[in-house]
Formats: C-alpha cells, sequence, structure tokens
C-alpha cells in the first residue's frame, strides 16, 4: 500500500483540477513509474514490473486514484511517446 501524507486544506482548495506530468525511468534497470503534479507538487513513484502499454495505463489509474482519494481531479496527463499506446 502506498503511503499517505497530509495536504493542507487550503492547498488543495486552491488546486481541485490536477496536471500530472508522468515518465517511465530506469534505476539499475528497474522501471519506474514517476509523476509530478503542477502546483502542488505531490510526488508518486511506482515500480513497474513491465512497461507494457496494460501496465502504464494500470500505473496511472493509481496515480489518479491518489488524487481523487485528495478530493482532487486530474484533468490532464503530460507524458511522452512511451505512452502513445495509451491513446
Amino acid at each position: 500500500d502506498p503511503a499517505f501524507v497530509d495536504v493542507p486544506p487550503e492547498i488543495l482548495a486552491r488546486n481541485l483540477d490536477v496536471t500530472v506530468v508522468a515518465d517511465l525511468m530506469f534505476v539499475n534497470g528497474l522501471p519506474f513509474l514517476v509523476t509530478v503534479s503542477r502546483n502542488i507538487t505531490l510526488i508518486t513513484v511506482s515500480y513497474m514490473p513491465s512497461h507494457t502499454a496494460a501496465n502504464l495505463r494500470k500505473g496511472l489509474m493509481q496515480v489518479v486514484t491518489v488524487y481523487r482519494r485528495l478530493g482532487l481531479t486530474v484533468t490532464t496527463a503530460m507524458v511522452d511517446g512511451q505512452f502513445d499506446p495509451l491513446r
């Protein structure tokens, strides 16, 4: 299970719609999905057992779920060509 931290309510109230920037990064050859939200700078990192389209979609949906739990809506995901199969 991911660890959660409390985000101050005044930050949440000003940033209900969120833009997330995502990329697949490799550490010692292991793939991780890394996301950063604009404005609130919430960072998520998830190990990806493989970087197939299905796993990338699942990883991004898990990130969206984290934001939903905070009462936020991911309106835009900025990604590179690795995510083209998800279109």
